[in-house]
């Protein structure tokens, strides 16, 4: 379900580029910190479906120390994301 809202996050900023047709918006300081936090975010959530698809692999639960910490990160972007997106966008 996390991957599905990664993915509209994509698609949603893609298209709020598209409308306000304005490609300087990819030299803004702000965008750009926006989309380091998406990328990471990415790749906290490409980590935890690789610990969990591992895990299902071995037939173990996943490492819940190493799951932890990937949430935590993914917290911290994800939030950090929302809130240069929301300062890019206005």
């Amino acid at each position: 379900m996390s991957t599905f809202g990664l993915v509209l996050l994509w698609l949603s900023g893609i298209a709020l580029i598209a409308m306000r047709a304005d490609i300087s918006l990819l030299s803004d300081g702000v965008f750009q910190l926006k989309l380091a936090a998406v990328v990471a975010l990415t790749g906290f959530s490409i980590a935890a479906n690789l610990t969990v698809f591992a895990a299902k692999k071995a037939s173990t639960p996943p490492n819940a120390a190493r799951m932890k910490s990937i949430s935590m990160g993914a917290i911290i972007f994800g939030t950090l994301a929302l809130v240069l997106a929301i300062i890019a966008f206005s």
